[in-house]
């Protein structure tokens, strides 16, 4: 037995042990533990780092006796010589354990197929990564039909009044409630720790910098990430452009572009949302609009000046409508009607149209601001022959009816809380 390896997989069981005896609040998924904790699938938590992933696994396991390894360990991976070996390691650590959790999977090399033999042998096995693209087509492949995912992201708006103890009819404190997320974000760190937000985020891109992308795709030159991170951040809610990037990393090769492209959005970094069309191809096609997984971000580097832009709340609501459930770019794009006028979100149903358009404007006490949002949502109303209207705002609340089709003002507190 490597007497190296067996003493990290017993320094990762104190510190496991140590997690368990803390309290945490639990996370909205943890409603389908009973479903969770069958043994018959292996269950793939995915979601960017810190987001609360391995918490969220510890909270489901409480109470049952589980092996643990966090692959994050760059002295674990360097001592594993066989997973045989690493295997022998964890039951001489634990005992004959049958459930398993094995902390960011993406960083063992043929992960797939250990997952698939632990199956064989009859382990109960859950594992977390923090790759959207975790279970590309090679991978899933070799999992089918074994395997369950779930996505962890941070805390939606409705779970930070849980943490700021805001009951349900406390409308005062909930619109309050808003300005701390919209500035800082949802990260568990920063919302519960407190931890000061600019030094906990910029360690955090560091770190998706350096394990996640540098590393994991051989980057000679991981300033050019640093530098498309920062374009990307600054140019949130806005197209994306090859061409403005490729200037300011001088990445000259537009593939090269969309290869670092797709490094940044696979690391839960970014959303890149497309404008709908009913032609898939045109969708595919189109400029895609820039979205970052947490608004903490767009205080990197204070690349904005004010948190309380219009840019700040479109995003809070693109992050709010992906931990509603919806999908960039399957059931949820942006729109663009034939003279050109926007509509930040359509909203896809089941079949083939759209369902719900929304527009989202910080401040709309202005008139012409007011109009222009309007005439935006009636236009593409008209053309997607969709009457579900709304715009949300940071306080306006109110409905109007304009052309005979009704329109209606929520400020964001509310629509979150729905």
């Amino acid at each position: 037995m490597n007497q190296k390896l067996l003493d990290i997989v017993k320094r990762q069981k104190i510190s496991r042990d140590d997690f368990l005896s803390r309290k945490y609040l639990p996370r909205t998924q943890l409603k389908e533990k009973n479903e969770l904790l069958k043994p018959s699938l292996i269950k793939i938590i995915t979601g960017p780092r810190r987001a609360g992933k391995s918490i969220f696994l510890l909270l489901l396991l409480k109470g049952i006796d589980f092996m643990y390894a966090n692959f994050d360990d760059e002295e674990l991976l360097s001592s594993i010589d066989s997973k045989e070996e690493f295997l022998d390691a964890l039951q001489l650590a634990y005992g004959p354990i049958k459930t398993i959790l094995l902390d960011e999977i993406q960083n063992l090399s043929n992960w797939d197929l250990f997952l698939n033999k632990l199956q064989r042998y009859g382990y109960n096995v859950f594992v977390t990564g923090s790759n959207s693209n975790l279970l590309s087509s090679e991978f899933a492949s070799s999992l089918t039909g074994r395997y369950r995912t779930l996505e962890i992201l941070p805390f939606s708006y409705k779970e930070s009044l849980e943490i700021l103890n805001i009951g349900s009819d406390d409308n005062t404190q909930k619109s309050f409630a808003v300005e701390p997320l919209l500035k800082y974000g949802g990260f568990p760190e920063i919302l519960i720790n407190k931890t000061d937000p600019e030094t906990f985020l910029s360690n955090l891109i560091f770190s998706i910098i350096y394990k996640d992308i540098t590393k994991r795709y051989s980057i000679r030159e991981p300033k050019k990430i640093e530098l498309l991170i920062s374009y990307l951040i600054s140019n949130t809610c806005q197209n994306l452009s090859h061409s403005k990037i490729s200037f300011v990393t001088r990445i000259k090769n537009y593939r090269t572009v969309d290869k670092y492209l797709d490094f940044v959005e696979n690391s839960y970094l970014f959303f890149f949302l497309s404008r709908f069309d009913n032609k898939p191809t045109a969708r595919l096609a189109s400029n895609k609009k820039i979205y970052v997984i947490d608004n903490g971000f767009l205080s990197y580097k204070n690349l904005f000046v004010s948190p309380n832009s219009g840019v700040y709340l479109e995003n809070l609501v693109f992050t709010e409508l992906i931990k509603k459930g919806f999908s960039a770019n399957s059931n949820l794009f942006y729109y663009k009607t034939k003279s050109n006028k926007e509509v930040d979100f359509a909203i896809k149903g089941d079949q083939k149209g759209i369902t719900h358009l929304i527009q989202v404007c910080f401040d709309i006490s202005n008139e012409q601001t007011e109009k222009r949002e309007v005439n935006a949502l009636i236009e593409a109303s008209n053309e997607l022959n969709c009457n579900d209207l709304m715009i949300i705002t940071m306080y306006e609340d109110k409905g109007k009816i304009i052309d005979n089709k009704k329109i209606q003002f929520v400020p964001f507190w509310k629509w979150a809380s729905q």
